[in-house]
Parts: C-alpha cells; sequence; structure tokens
C-alpha cells in the first residue's frame, strides 16, 4: 500500500514519487515479480491491482479450508463458540467484533459462551489489551496461530465465523 496505494488513483499518484528509498524498493519489486512463473491471488480486486501494478495476469484462488464446510459429517449439534480467523489488524475491527459479542453475552442466558480469535498480527497486544479493558477475559480468547486441522474442529462447533473488516477485497464471482 504504501509504494502502490490500494486503487487506481493512489497507485497513480504514488508512481510519481519522488522518495529514491520508494523508488529503489519498487525497482526492485518489480524486477522480483518479473521473475514469477505464475502470480496467484486471494480475490479478483487482489488480481487487478496486480494487473495495474505488474501488468501480469494473477489466478484468483478464494482462501478456503480443506474440507466441504456443507458436508453433514461436519456439522455438529455441540455450538460453542463464536469464531475469528485471520490476522489481527486494526483493519479488522475485532475490537468492534467483541463489544458486540459483549452486548450479545449481556443479553444472554448462556454467559458461558466464548468468542475465540485464531491468528496473529501487529494489532494483537492491543486487542489483548482491550479484552481486559472491557472485562471480558473470562469469554474472549486469542488462540494465536492454529493449524489446519485446528481451524477445522473449531468451525464444526461455532455458531458462526465473524469478520467485519473495514476492507475486505474478496469480491463476488
Amino acid at each position: 500500500m504504501r509504494l502502490y496505494g490500494d486503487n487506481e488513483i493512489t497507485y497513480n499518484k504514488l508512481s510519481k514519487t519522488l522518495d529514491p528509498f520508494a523508488r529503489i524498493n519498487k525497482a526492485l519489486d518489480y524486477k522480483g515479480v518479473m521473475a514469477i512463473n505464475k502470480i496467484f491471488a486471494n480475490s479478483k480486486r487482489t488480481a487487478k491491482h496486480i494487473a495495474l501494478v505488474y501488468k501480469r495476469n494473477a489466478t484468483v484462488i478464494y482462501p478456503g479450508f480443506e474440507f466441504d464446510i456443507n458436508s453433514e459429517e461436519n456439522i455438529t449439534e455441540q455450538k460453542k463458540h463464536f469464531l475469528y480467523i485471520g490476522r489481527i489488524e486494526k483493519v479488522k475491527n475485532i475490537d468492534i467484533a467483541i463489544k458486540c459479542f459483549k452486548a450479545f453475552l449481556e443479553g444472554s442466558n448462556d454467559k458461558s459462551i466464548k468468542f475465540l480469535i485464531a491468528g496473529k498480527g501487529s494489532y494483537q497486544n492491543n486487542i489483548a489489551e482491550f479484552i481486559n479493558k472491557e472485562n471480558m477475559s473470562e469469554n474472549v480468547k486469542i488462540l494465536g496461530y492454529i493449524s489446519e486441522e485446528e481451524k477445522i474442529n473449531y468451525i464444526k462447533s461455532a455458531y458462526s465465523l465473524i469478520s467485519i473488516a473495514d476492507k475486505e477485497p474478496f469480491e463476488a464471482a
């Protein structure tokens, strides 16, 4: 983002930078990307940005899991928690999700419901502090990195997956 922006307007503006470090960084980055045989992107938006910046096509492969979430064998009656899986960054609005979960819990008869946060990121310490500040440490847990097998098990037993990010680059197919 710092070098290329997040859309065509900011990309065009940043392309004209006089910052010598940014120019060197961009030149090295471009040279490295040109050496790659095939580029994959996690969304159409990212693929479009790759085409804009590098003049290369990217194959879109949406993030997913190694199981069919709709399969009956993956559905369990034992719902135990709400779940967030992803990077722990400010734009993911995990703090807002925690506030919403707190309001939900206050109106619930079952005070044992948990909100599990799986992932790592630069905002992890801020979220840990926020959980303490909101007195939610009994119900909100940061799990850190979890394996694919753990993801499957947590998803199977979740009421719902939570994601309220500001800007997710996913577009409908």
